[in-house]
């Protein structure tokens, strides 16, 4: 079996197989780094490496900076999604840890320290 690749070139089964393998360990690889950052930032606040804190927060802040419009928009979707799935599971898990009164302490506290 022949199958074209996105540049017009014929693969076999064989070099389509192989290929796929190499762009799902690319996928991987990222994905470690990514979490690999997330450690490590993690790490630092809980060393309290204020330096690189703010370097990593200048870095993202430039990255953004340097996105096209419809980019930010895309990566704001993306993050208010990431942040509303977190605060679900976070109010999952708090709600299998707390009671009814301490579940109101925390409602409480999180009212006192928004407004």
């Amino acid at each position: 079996m022949i199958i074209k690749n996105g540049g017009g070139e014929k693969l076999n089964k064989s070099q389509k197989t192989n290929n796929d393998k190499q762009i799902l360990k690319k996928i991987l690889e990222t994905g470690l780094g990514i979490q690999a950052i997330g450690v490590v930032a993690t790490f630092a606040l809980k060393k309290n490496k204020v330096e690189f804190l703010r370097k990593l927060r200048q870095e993202i802040e430039n990255f953004v900076n340097n996105l096209r419009d419809d980019e930010k928009k895309e990566l704001r979707e993306d993050l208010d999604l990431m942040l509303e799935n977190k605060a679900d599971e976070f109010t999952d898990e708090l709600l299998k840890q707390l009671d009814e009164s301490e579940m109101q302490k925390v409602a409480d506290e999180l009212k006192t320290v928004a407004s």
